[in-house]
């Protein structure tokens, strides 16, 4: 008998009969296949360092966006979070057929908590987030290249990312896990109210490990997806 090769990704995607137009849509679905994904990599029991958010647009075309994390981990609040933040907008990109979550980079060896680390320097937290095909539209008159996803920091409104850029101007939603689904300014590209930001600043460490030592292990119920699969 053939031994089962080991998994090289654990994913769980959907297609949805009506397509997602808004990324409210779009934060609502991937938290369930997102949790999903997550109880088979309980299951495997490796942890994964790379999350991968693939999107199959109303053309057909397809999207895919990543980020990996400094260490492998199961730790489901880093590992959504992070997926989460890879989603474009579907106002930049189009609407949005099918969307599917996975963890690749299983490895025996993790930190169960990126909390647990002290000595984590922004250099060594940030993921490195990678896009394919890459969805980077350039900032107009100025020498900044704006990326859709990009982590930034405002001064009175706190963290955001971007969700939009182009024609002279920038949107950014403002949010963390903490705040929730945050609210969205646009500014001129040239402002000088955001700056770059390390994109775990948007995780509120501090916040969530007091929410972590009053849930206790509470879990939740794994969701239904359309398809599921280990690769």
């Amino acid at each position: 008998m053939v031994e089962r090769a080991e998994a090289k990704q654990i994913s769980a995607e959907s297609t949805f009969a009506v397509d997602l137009t808004t990324m409210e849509q779009l934060h609502e679905a991937i938290d369930s296949i997102a949790e999903h994904a997550h109880q088979r990599l309980l299951r495997d029991g490796r942890g994964a360092r790379t999350i991968t958010v693939k999107l199959k647009k109303s053309d057909m075309s397809t999207l895919t966006r990543s980020a990996t994390m400094p260490y492998p981990t199961t730790d489901a609040g880093a590992l959504f979070t992070v997926a989460r933040r890879l989603l474009p907008d579907p106002l930049q990109i189009g609407p949005i057929r099918l969307l599917g979550v996975g963890f690749s980079g299983l490895s025996d060896i993790r930190q169960e908590s990126l909390f647990a680390d002290s000595d984590l320097t922004q250099e060594t937290a940030a993921a490195h987030y990678v896009e394919t095909p890459g969805a980077v539209v350039p900032a107009a008159h100025d020498a900044t290249m704006w990326r859709v996803g990009d982590d930034v920091a405002h001064p009175e409104l706190g963290h955001g990312w971007v969700q939009g850029a182009g024609h002279g101007v920038v949107t950014v939603r403002f949010e963390t896990r903490g705040s929730g689904p945050g609210s969205a300014r646009t500014f001129p590209v040239d402002t000088g109210d955001i700056s770059n930001a390390s994109p775990l600043d948007s995780l509120d460490w501090p916040d969530y490990i007091g929410q972590l030592s009053v849930e206790g292990s509470a879990g939740a119920s794994a969701p239904t997806v359309d398809d599921v699969g280990d690769r």
